[in-house]
């Protein structure tokens, strides 16, 4: 029956508190006490310290910039652009790193189109002009050449009544120049179908299918080709002709076509039709 006493002595240790920082670069992660952090700001992060007792820090992020830079240019095929330090010509997405002052990976993006040259031009006699006519003739610009120099007022596909010469003709297209043409004599309507004293005639003219030529004289190792009006290459063939040679075109629709004969002693393009 007799009293204790029992006296409790009761120590409060102090609550921690401190901070802390970490720099990163854009895109990068900062990591403390088992977190993550990717964003600038201030962070109250809760550390389990001695004697069972948390403590409370300020984590401080700071995030530097990094740099994505993007260019894009359109170049015409043949040509190349310089970027960064290098030459570059093909179709595609180029990417140029470097380092910033602050130690943050950047970079440098070229995206590069390179625009398909145009087909190279053909000129071609035209009867009815009096004069010379381009394929094909849908451009907007035209640059003639007539012994060297350039025929500024002449930018139409076709010339009228033009002087006697040697012509050569380009044009541009989506930004681009086509090639220029192989160069044609001109000295008149009368005689332009005479290539080098060699007369070449093709009949008839519409034809269905089949189309003959006939040369005034034996023609070696002659180049063929068939063009549509756009351009474009439909039929190619290499021959002798002696006298008279048969091209079958019974595979081409009904339309409008370009003949053109070429070795080294004739180049020539004349227009023809298939009508069925």
């Amino acid at each position: 029956g007799c009293d204790s006493i029992i006296t409790l002595v009761v120590n409060a240790l102090p609550q921690q508190t401190g901070s802390t920082s970490a720099t990163i670069c854009e895109g990068d992660t900062a990591t403390f006490a088992g977190q993550s952090f990717t964003a600038a700001g201030t962070y109250p992060v809760v550390l389990s310290g001695s004697f069972g007792c948390d403590s409370t820090v300020a984590f401080t992020v700071q995030v530097l910039p990094a740099y994505t830079d993007t260019f894009s240019n359109t170049i015409c095929q043949g040509d190349s652009v310089f970027f960064e330090g290098s030459y570059y010509s093909q179709t595609g997405v180029y990417n140029v790193g470097y380092t910033t002052p602050s130690g943050c990976d950047s970079s440098l993006v070229l995206v590069l189109d390179v625009t398909s040259q145009p087909t190279t031009p053909l000129i071609v006699i035209n009867a009815a002009l009096t004069g010379m006519e381009v394929v094909p003739s849908n451009a907007v610009f035209y640059e003639w050449e007539r012994n060297g120099a350039t025929l500024p007022n002449d930018t139409l596909f076709e010339l009228i009544n033009p002087s006697s010469g040697i012509y050569r003709v380009r044009y541009l297209e989506n930004g681009c120049f086509s090639d220029w043409s192989d160069t044609l004599r001109y000295s008149g309507i009368n005689t332009s179908l005479l290539t080098g004293g060699i007369k070449i005639q093709r009949y008839p003219n519409p034809t269905t299918g089949l189309l003959q030529l006939s040369t005034s004289q034996a023609l070696k190792d002659i180049q063929i080709i068939v063009t549509s009006s756009t351009g474009q290459q439909l039929y190619v063939e290499q021959v002798d002709i002696t006298e008279n040679h048969r091209l079958n075109l019974n595979h081409l629709a009904s339309g409008t076509y370009f003949l053109t004969l070429k070795n080294s002693q004739v180049h020539q393009t004349m227009k023809f039709t298939i009508q069925r």
